[in-house]
């Protein structure tokens, strides 16, 4: 009975220092530090574990944690990296010990909303009079000019008095972007699709996708699908009407209750063929 009782006793004692309360938590500051090593970040002089396979992710790459070093970004002088930019990080703490499952970093989150006032000889779009770049460092690089319905347009469609949003970071006296979105400018390729908005709820299983089609011609059967399985089964069709006040343009909503929200969605227009992907935002 003894040797029975000590073992329980054993076992209670395993069970309880195994078992240890998670508590979450979010933060969002300064970037000051950075070990691959150790695979540790410091955020407002938290240090937070960042284990191998950790999600990293700037506005427009998937990053490592030795990606958040490295060269200076343009514009940045000496910089390494993302140091000293803006990180967001969301996580558990157990036993006193902070441990990321998510981080998002930028080196600044600057916009501009305005008017296109100059395209210049040298090919930057000028926005309000702030002169932009476009970024070639992978780590965040530019994904392209849109238009409001999120398809591709070319850089000499765009003119002075264009309606204009661009995000990027501000250094230097220009904004070096990663996006840029130029309203009422017809599509660069044609028929093509857009994705502006994508969005999702793990927890009730809902998921909304937004965007556009340009090039197209009459009404058009749109799919939404997992973007894994892009063969596989339909989340949602739709039939769309060409907008009679825009010709050659449409623009579509899908909303799904009562699924397995995926983490990148597909949306296809069936008559005429097209698709775009893009990553949900699930919350």
């Amino acid at each position: 009975m003894k040797k029975i009782f000590v073992l329980g006793i054993m076992m209670l004692t395993v069970f309880s220092v195994s078992v240890q309360a998670q508590t979450p938590f979010a933060v969002e500051g300064p970037l000051t530090a950075v070990d691959p090593t150790l695979e540790t970040i410091t955020v407002m002089g938290m240090e937070i574990s960042v284990p191998n396979g950790t999600p990293i992710n700037s506005p427009s790459a998937t990053l490592t944690l030795s990606d958040l070093l490295g060269d200076p970004l343009p514009g940045r002088g000496t910089t390494q990296g993302f140091l000293n930019g803006t990180a967001i990080v969301t996580g558990t703490i157990t036993g006193g010990v902070m441990t990321a499952d998510d981080v998002f970093t930028e080196p600044a989150e600057n916009v501009v909303l305005g008017e296109v006032t100059e395209v210049t000889a040298g090919g930057s779009v000028v926005v309000n009079g702030v002169t932009t770049v476009e970024l070639t460092d992978p780590r965040i690089p530019f994904g392209g000019y849109v238009n409001d319905l999120g398809t591709p347009v070319n850089k000499a469609d765009i003119q002075p008095g264009n309606i204009a949003g661009a995000e990027g970071y501000y250094a230097g006296g220009v904004l070096y972007i990663f996006a840029m979105e130029i309203a009422g400018v017809n599509s660069s390729v044609t028929p093509e699709v857009g994705i502006t908005r994508a969005q999702g709820r793990a927890d009730t299983g809902r998921l909304e996708v937004r965007g556009g089609l340009t090039g197209i011609s009459g009404n058009q059967r749109i799919e939404l699908r997992d973007a894994a399985n892009p063969t596989g089964p339909v989340l949602a069709t739709a039939l769309v009407g060409e907008d009679p006040v825009i010709p050659g343009t449409a623009e579509f909503r899908f909303r799904v209750k009562g699924i397995t929200v995926p983490e990148v969605v597909r949306v296809d227009n069936v008559t005429s063929p097209s698709f775009a992907t893009a990553e949900v935002n699930i919350r």
